[in-house]
């Protein structure tokens, strides 16, 4: 009859297999072989994934928003204003806790990206909890195929209407639509500022690099141009909420500066304007205004680069408030 021994201490000592131990031994084996089987299957239906330092968030341009990974949950850190991710209601800060149903908690990047993009329906549920507490359910519409931009070229049509004649903008003599200046090329997001210096509206000069170091926000505008004026409010509005931490400079295209000091007074428009020679002013040419027509805005970061162009209203704001969180 099989037997087995253990030592302990300095003697040994003799145990009787039963029929009843050797069954017991042969399930825990089948157990033990059985678990090491389905770890495969089971890691690839509840994947684990990299640890945090391999997999710590990235861009996803299709959906104009990066997501940064922090124990263990992905948090929205940037978004383009009024890109497909902000349009579905996404916001800065959003945690991201389930697609489709699926819990997202220890999920990487790679993981997320792949549910989104997934081509199983045009969108999916996702379930985020704000920063500032509570939970909500958004519909995000999967992007088209092959319609992968890049953050600049969503930052580009983040105003949701690029023809001039959508926003009631007054156009160009060279314009044919602001869809043009993407086409053409003539400034991009990324590009460095483009320095000048022009009279300032009162007395004085304004030379733009002078005022690096904090967002720019370079408006150009005419007292004769109404939708410059129904925009004015909410320029004194932005001027208010972000006080000195960005700069607002206005490109004023009149004849004469005497009606556009007065307007920008009453208006509460109380930054800096510089004057300049109308559309054949080599620095309205420069900057592709000719093509766009007015009202137009340029906003730079605080290194002076473009990061938007033609934003108003709540999209401005929100892209403010992204530049001031990276910094």
């Amino acid at each position: 009859m099989p037997i087995c021994w253990r030592a302990s201490g300095e003697r040994s000592k003799i145990c009787r297999v039963t029929p009843l131990k050797i069954m017991r031994s042969l399930r825990a084996i089948s157990i033990c072989v059985g678990a090491c089987l389905l770890m495969p299957a089971l890691a690839t239906v509840f994947p684990t994934g990299p640890s945090l330092a391999a997999d710590a968030g990235g861009e996803m341009p299709s959906f104009g928003m990066t997501l940064v990974q922090e124990e263990g949950t992905l948090i929205v850190r940037d978004l383009v204003p009024n890109g497909p991710a902000y349009r579905a209601g996404v916001r800065l800060g959003d945690t991201f806790l389930s697609i489709d149903g699926v819990r997202l908690k220890g999920a990487t990047f790679e993981q997320v990206r792949a549910r989104l993009t997934a081509p199983r329906a045009d969108a999916v549920t996702l379930q985020v909890r704000r920063r500032a507490g509570g939970n909500q359910e958004l519909r995000l519409k999967r992007p088209a195929p092959n319609a992968a931009l890049t953050a600049a070229a969503l930052a580009w049509r983040s105003s949701g209407a690029l023809d001039a004649g959508q926003q009631g903008a007054i156009p160009g003599p060279q314009s044919t639509g602001r869809s043009d200046v993407i086409d053409r090329g003539t400034l991009h997001v990324g590009d460095d500022l483009i320095d000048f210096t022009l009279p300032r509206l009162g007395g004085g000069e304004v030379t733009l690099s002078e005022f690096t170091g904090k967002p720019i926000l370079l408006d150009f505008w005419a007292t004769w141009c109404g939708p410059c004026r129904a925009a004015a409010p909410g320029l004194a509005a932005i001027t208010t909420r972000f006080g000195d931490k960005i700069q607002i400079i206005g490109i004023n295209m009149d004849s004469t500066p005497g009606m556009a000091i007065q307007y920008a007074q009453g208006a509460g428009l109380t930054y800096p304007h510089a004057f300049s020679q109308g559309w054949e002013d080599p620095v309205i040419r420069e900057y592709g205004i000719h093509l766009t027509g007015i009202p137009f805005n340029i906003l730079f970061d605080a290194q002076g680069r473009v990061a938007a162009m033609d934003l108003h209203g709540q999209p401005l704001a929100d892209a403010l408030e992204l530049l001031l969180h990276r910094e």
